[in-house]
């Protein structure tokens, strides 16, 4: 990817939280119940990830799942966690609310912004829920909301990629519209060509499962379309294709398409900052045009030695040196072979190609536009007949029974017929109707 972005991590547990910093992430967003799409976390959940992280911290602000149109009681509780949430050290906040035709509540959401200052405010996805979509970017924008947590108004982010599209073009900047749901290592790419966005959300997560030995499996804590009981979703650090992806960080790491970054002197493969400590254990020399790199790393057992121009590796450095040697003397005298045109002449056991062909001998007949005379012996075609003799003219057309032409050897003349002397015709020496006389 050409450019570098923010990834935001949403986390429901401090494991998740630490595991997203490792990772890379830009930013927390913390909740709990993501099964419901977040929920207000507890205050004592803020305050321990608050321990462990450095990475800004935003709250979600949601005193349950479903619909975002709240009950004055529920306004109530959003009150006090949002001044809760601000008093222990939250960096910002994440919430939303909505009218019951599907608008967005500008009167709640500003008295919201007014006891939040100064922590910066993401509305979320009840965006997703509204009616008219380009009229609830201008409200947020005109409430003074920092950024837009959106699916496009879609299941996920990639279904609803068009609307984001457009969404990013309508804000210029005045909003910074967030790309979230459903965000994975294999279409982040795709999200991030097709959005123009610069911010995404994503959960990272894998299965976990739970360390209880003793397991009751015939009870269940929550429905049946919860999770499991003794299965765990955590914030996977290794997913760092999602939360931080970044070309040209270093001349000495590369990544894929994947996301993974490797050593570029060696097989090593890891997470961005176990790459960077890996490479420290390399060194460089310069042997000619050519660059020697000695590895001192525990990618094999003794000091060995990487070719920086193919994929060898040799432990003996003199070894090493001679490989080296190799590429220089391949590099200087193997030549290129000549181009075509440059071939020598082919010799008397190979022909030549058809346009170099010398006359054919006698032995091999030459195409028929350059057959030489024919001989005697064979007959050569109608339209290629020699001109006849003048003891001998040819006849107009079809030769008649009782004649026999002077060039044929097809067997004895009939019985009826006697050999003529050579001073006479071999015709009977009577004209045949339609035939004509010596001249």
């Amino acid at each position: 990817m050409a450019e570098s972005f923010l990834m935001e991590a949403c986390v429901d547990s401090v494991e998740s939280a630490i595991n997203a910093e490792r990772g890379g992430a830009g930013r927390l967003e913390l909740c709990s119940s993501l099964l419901e799409g977040g929920l207000t976390p507890s205050l004592g959940l803020l305050q321990v990830v608050k321990q462990y992280v450095k990475t800004p911290v935003y709250v979600m602000i949601r005193p349950r799942g479903g619909d975002f149109l709240y009950s004055d009681q529920e306004v109530e509780v959003m009150r006090k966690d949002i001044e809760l949430m601000k008093s222990h050290r939250a960096d910002g906040l994440v919430l939303g609310a909505l009218t019951e035709d599907g608008r967005v509540d500008a009167e709640l959401c500003m008295e919201f912004l007014v006891a939040a200052r100064p922590l910066p405010v993401t509305f979320h996805r009840a965006f997703d829920m509204v009616h008219d979509p380009v009229v609830a970017l201008e409200t947020l924008i005109s409430l003074g909301f920092e950024r837009l947590l959106t699916s496009g108004c879609e299941n996920s982010a990639l279904e609803g990629l068009p609307l984001i599209k457009r969404l990013v073009d309508q804000a210029k900047g005045r909003i910074a519209i967030m790309p979230g749901g459903g965000i994975t290592e294999r279409n982040l790419q795709r999200i991030l060509e097709g959005s123009g966005a610069q911010e995404f959300h994503g959960s990272a997560r894998s299965s976990k499962d739970s360390a209880m030995k003793f397991r009751n499996t015939s009870v269940t804590m929550g429905a049946a379309f919860s999770a499991p009981e003794y299965g765990l979703k955590v914030t996977d650090a290794n997913k760092r294709h999602i939360t931080h992806i970044c070309d040209g960080e270093s001349p000495k790491i590369l990544t894929c398409n994947s996301g993974s970054y490797h050593c570029l002197f060696c097989i090593y493969k890891g997470e961005k900052y176990q790459v960077e400590n890996h490479i420290k254990g390399h060194s460089t020399v310069k042997h000619g045009e050519f660059t020697i790199v000695k590895c001192g790393l525990s990618c094999r057992t003794a000091t060995h030695y990487h070719c920086f121009h193919c994929s060898v590796t040799i432990m003996n450095r003199a070894q090493f040196l001679l490989h080296l040697n190799s590429h220089e003397q391949k590099a200087v005298t193997k030549g290129h072979p000549p181009p075509p045109a440059q071939l020598p002449p082919t010799s008397g056991l190979l022909a030549p190609p058809p346009a170099q062909l010398p006359p054919t001998s006698g032995l091999l007949a030459p195409p028929p536009a350059q057959l030489p005379p024919t001989s005697g012996l064979l007959a050569p075609p109608p339209a290629q007949l020699p001109p006849t003799s003048r003891l001998h003219p040819p006849p107009p057309g079809p030769a008649p029974s009782n004649i026999l032409s002077a060039h044929s050897c097809i067997g004895p003349a009939p019985s009826n017929i006697s050999p003529a002397p050579r001073s006479l015709s071999p015709c009977s020496g009577k004209a045949t109707p339609g035939t004509s006389g010596e001249t």
